[in-house]
């Protein structure tokens, strides 16, 4: 971690102060994950602190600092289990997380075997919208096959993170996988060297079956050489960049290789990007797995 400016630390003392004072935190300060991942950790022995730090700042903020890996889902399951987090601020914390950070904080939870999961599960799959300045609430869409929600998500028609979720939650053959993998390799040309943002998201509905293969070593050889020919074609930072938004699998499969096979410049970009929280996904994976990534996460 890297050591903090006079400014930041004059940010770290407003910060503290406001919590003491039970005021406003300024948004400036949010802003600097440095700072507020330094609060936190000066703060980790009194859990009512950071508690408090959680109550007083706004969803929006809490998702953001989240999604960054500066408050974790672990971080959060540990002041739920002891304060009691108000389940509608859990809920719509949930439904601003991404799906990774939804599935791991779900299973997690399960093994705490928090009370209400199940009920703020179903209420974080619930979307809210407006029609005539009142709020319909929405489930989530059930598809009739396999098919037809690739379709709707290669189509924008649902988000990326809700697909996901519903892709988990949906029953079906392994000649179904097998299908729609076949066709996005056939229509979509999934395997082809990146030059167009339009190619990204079928792409990243491929890499969403990452758990659902029957030929696992082909496919992986096959995603391993489309980062590799975006990151020979372009840069470094283009490749990560990319990687840090696919599914969890995927990130910690090619982070791995990198690491194991010792490619230099990923590992020095990783060294400086990871410990300066410019991607969140890589470095939740990097502190969980204790990737071999020179940086301390404490």
């Amino acid at each position: 971690m890297k050591e903090l400016s006079k400014s930041q630390r004059l940010m770290l003392l407003d910060l503290v102060e406001a919590i003491v004072d039970d005021v406003p935190i300024q948004e400036e300060i949010l802003k600097d994950l440095h700072v507020v991942f330094q609060f936190l950790k000066i703060s980790k022995d009194t859990p009512n602190v950071v508690f408090q730090f959680i109550q007083s700042i706004s969803i929006d903020q809490l998702c953001y600092l989240t999604r960054m890996d500066v408050v974790s889902e672990e971080l959060i399951l540990e002041l739920h289990c002891s304060f009691g987090l108000p389940q509608t601020q859990l809920v719509q914390w949930l439904r601003g997380i991404g799906y990774g950070g939804f599935s791991f904080f779900i299973d997690q939870a399960r093994e705490r075997e928090v009370l209400h999961l199940d009920s703020m599960i179903l209420q974080s799959r619930t979307s809210h919208h407006m029609v005539d300045g009142v709020f319909i609430d929405s489930i989530q869409i059930q598809f009739p096959s396999l098919n037809r929600l690739v379709d709707f998500a290669l189509s924008k028609r649902i988000p990326f993170h809700q697909y996901r979720d519903i892709l988990t939650q949906m029953s079906f053959e392994q000649a179904d996988v097998d299908q729609e993998l076949q066709r996005l390799i056939d229509d979509y040309q999934v395997f082809s060297p990146i030059r167009s943002s339009k190619q990204v998201l079928p792409f990243r509905v491929f890499c969403s079956f990452f758990d659902f293969f029957s030929d696992k070593p082909e496919y992986l050889t096959a995603i391993s050489q489309v980062f590799d020919q975006l990151f020979d074609k372009t840069s470094v930072k283009k490749m990560v960049t990319l990687l840090n938004d696919f599914p969890y699998p995927v990130i910690q499969y090619m982070l791995r290789r990198y690491v194991k096979h010792n490619v230099s410049q990923v590992v020095n970009y990783l060294n400086e990007s990871v410990r300066d929280f410019h991607y969140g996904a890589i470095r939740k994976i990097v502190r969980r797995d204790q990737l071999n990534v020179n940086y301390s996460y404490e």
